[in-house]
């Protein structure tokens, strides 16, 4: 079947670093940020039978940035809009499906669809080409952060909540803060519905999303409440600045717990 949906809607930059959290109540400070960078978010679901190539590519680039250590920060976002065929994804959330839908009405069109990928919130193509997804990544890194962001970045000694406290320089108005946890190595046995009978892995699910208004300064202290059942030492935190308005992301930084 066609995994597209017609809606008309109307119409968010991450800076993230990467740091890692040593012992519980340890700080994390990101000193510097990166020049280039890619946030890649995928639109996926487990109700679609087109969506595992577009998983797999995905889990791919999360190799390759831990590999290489390049500023790219693979996110994927499952939506809910196809678990009505027959099995509910467990990773999916409504608001997940609502921020494709903004990128819809920034892209000027009223299709939303699955597996998509989005580069920078700039540009967009089928979630498993390969060969667009190389070519938009390489683009992307080609081009100039536009906003810096600093994170200093704490964890609970429960280990159930993180204190973060960020600067922007450069931002701009209708700019937010976007952070998200995302957590890796996830699997489902589907028993149902487009992908019955199949093992599914993921990476980079993203478990946690927060959208902040950036404060007159420039800086603030947040606290995010860490999902739970989620497990610490296979999640990250990406964090981004995003015109709210064209979607386009400005500076982008990711940071293992």
């Amino acid at each position: 079947m066609s995994h597209i949906l017609i809606y008309l809607f109307p119409i968010t930059v991450l800076f993230v670093s990467n740091v890692t959290f040593a012992q519980p109540d340890s700080k994390i400070s990101s000193k510097t940020n990166p020049q280039h960078f890619a946030v890649v978010e995928l639109f996926t679901s487990e109700g679609c039978s087109s969506c595992p190539p577009a998983d797999k590519l995905l889990a791919e680039l999360v190799r390759n940035e831990k590999e290489n250590s390049r500023n790219i920060f693979p996110i994927s976002f499952h939506v809910d809009y196809w678990n009505y065929i027959g099995w509910t994804d467990p990773f999916s959330d409504p608001a997940y499906s609502n921020r494709q839908r903004k990128y819809a009405a920034a892209f000027r069109t009223s299709r939303i669809y699955t597996p998509q990928m989005i580069v920078n919130g700039k540009v967009e193509f089928v979630g498993s080409d390969r060969g667009a997804a190389k070519e938009k990544i390489e683009d992307a890194l080609r081009q100039p952060a536009q906003v810096e962001l600093y994170l200093d970045v704490k964890l609970s000694e429960d280990q159930k909540e993180l204190s973060i406290e960020y600067e922007a320089k450069g931002f701009g108005a209708n700019q937010v803060l976007n952070i998200v946890i995302v957590e890796r190595g996830l699997s489902s046995r589907v028993t149902k519905g487009e992908n019955r009978n199949r093992m599914l892995n993921h990476e980079n699910v993203v478990r946690k999303f927060v959208t902040l208004k950036i404060s007159h300064s420039g800086n603030d202290v947040v606290k995010i409440k860490i999902p739970k059942n989620i497990k610490i030492e296979k999640s990250s935190i990406v964090a981004f600045i995003q015109n709210q308005k064209t979607m386009e992301i400005l500076g982008a930084v990711g940071l293992d717990l």
